[in-house]
């Protein structure tokens, strides 16, 4: 056996992910019309939440994403917008822990799944608020390897 060898056969094997996106459902958009007219110099703010729920008996993750629109200056809501995305993860038991009972996914893949559902969650967002005072409120570009979990 060469080094080289012994290096291959040393490194963690990850466990492979296959997943699939099954739905996309808005579950509730709402507009609050500020008392002053929105121009176009008007800077907006987002609350942001993402939840990750299980149904292991069908190999089920759900994301849900809620963002809060704010006029920035003034820090009032003036929009609201959330969406549910199901995704199907094949193989769902190999990251049960046997003992503990706890799921652990790597962080690539909780990575992925966030950003998949924010970007998904943009056009959303455009599709349903053109025409309207928020047609300029675009979700800014979101780095989801910095979100830290609220258990």
């Amino acid at each position: 056996m060469t080094k080289k060898d012994r290096v291959i056969m040393d490194k963690k094997v990850s466990k492979s992910l296959s997943f699939q996106l099954k739905a996309i459902d808005l579950l509730s958009i709402g507009l609050n019309p500020p008392s002053k007219p929105i121009g176009p110099e008007v800077t907006f703010a987002f609350n942001f939440d993402i939840e990750h729920r299980l149904n292991l008996e069908n190999n089920i993750i759900v994301v849900i994403c809620s963002i809060e629109i704010l006029e920035e200056s003034e820090r009032i809501s003036i929009g609201n917008l959330s969406t549910r995305f199901t995704y199907e993860l094949k193989d769902l038991d190999d990251f049960i822990d046997g003992e503990t009972k706890k799921v652990s996914f790597p962080d690539d893949f909780i990575f992925n799944l966030n950003t998949i559902s924010l970007s998904t969650v943009r056009g959303i967002m455009y599709s349903n608020f053109k025409g309207t005072f928020l047609h300029n409120a675009y979700l800014p570009i979101i780095d989801t390897k910095g979100l830290k979990p609220n258990k």
